[in-house]
């Protein structure tokens, strides 16, 4: 990848993480349930940056994404929960959109 796609890959896996910040007080369960709501007004391609942004940073699962989003009370290993859970989450709701 260039340092312009990095750049953006960088700054679309830091959207998904801050999600990370609020799940202190709603809990996970709460933030998938309202996951359609939060993502019904993105473009298709904004959803597309997202998942790719995800499947990046899977590919990278030793990386330490608390260097990367200070002050997250999760884990390595519960970080990487979450983006796996919130790929499966992002393309289903995709899909679910698309169907007619």
């Amino acid at each position: 990848m260039n340092e312009l796609s990095d750049r953006n890959m960088l700054n679309n896996l830091e959207l998904i993480l801050y999600n990370l910040y609020r799940l202190d007080q709603s809990g996970l369960d709460d933030f998938f349930d309202s996951f359609d709501d939060m993502y019904q007004d993105y473009t298709d391609q904004e959803i597309r940056n997202l998942i790719s942004a995800s499947e990046w940073a899977l590919s990278y699962r030793d990386y330490d994404f608390n260097k990367m989003m200070p002050n997250l009370r999760f884990s390595n290993i519960e970080v990487v929960a979450f983006l796996e859970r919130f790929l499966n989450t992002l393309k289903s709701f995709f899909d679910k959109k698309h169907q007619t």
